[in-house]
């Protein structure tokens, strides 16, 4: 990726007290999962309503005004639930969904979708599934050990989680280095209290 390129999406951050119980979440994971899993870095878990992907700096402008003139004031409430994964046989990506307001959440994402729509990104077809990424299986590991790990993700009893009001989105760059994505945030919304 060239300098004028940019790795974006848009995500709702969340609180302090729901990424620390994260961060205790994948560590009795990390305990129990017996192999190398890549973990995504507690402080870098978020809600992910659109993924972006590499978009030339030149239209930078162009999607913050999408989203400023789009993303009216809410509120959802939603708490982590049940961990699940990407990829069936071969387990690729371990999450955690979410339960509470996922009708308003389900309609922020369509917000969100319909907003960057008319300045080039194309509407996802797929239902929004609300999760927080966890983990990544890294390619390397064989099938008997995804299916190891796919037994623990499907018995894995989440702990009780913290409640938190989602009240903001954020429009963040994703720069991939050696250790793992680092996330800068370049604009919220809505950008006052709601």
């Amino acid at each position: 990726m060239d300098s004028s390129h940019l790795r974006l999406f848009v995500a709702c951050e969340l609180p302090e007290i729901l990424r620390s119980a994260l961060a205790g979440l994948q560590a009795d994971l990390r305990d129990r999962a017996g192999v190398q899993l890549r973990w995504v870095r507690a402080e870098g878990i978020h809600l992910t309503l659109k993924f972006l992907g590499e978009v030339n700096e030149s239209r930078l402008d162009q999607i913050e005004s999408a989203l400023r003139g789009s993303v009216e004031p809410f509120d959802v409430g939603v708490r982590p639930a049940k961990l699940g994964g990407f990829g069936g046989g071969r387990l690729k990506v371990i999450w955690v969904g979410l339960e509470g307001d996922l009708d308003e959440l389900g309609q922020l994402a369509r917000v969100v979708e319909r907003a960057l729509a008319p300045v080039g990104f194309e509407e996802e077809s797929r239902p929004f599934r609300p999760h927080l990424t966890l983990a990544r299986v890294p390619d390397r590991l064989g099938n008997d050990q995804r299916g190891e790990l796919s037994e623990l993700v499907s018995a894995f009893e989440v702990p009780a989680m913290p409640d938190v009001r989602l009240s903001q989105l954020s429009l963040i760059r994703s720069v991939l280095g050696p250790g793992g994505a680092r996330y800068e945030t370049i604009s919220t919304y809505p950008a006052g209290p709601s």
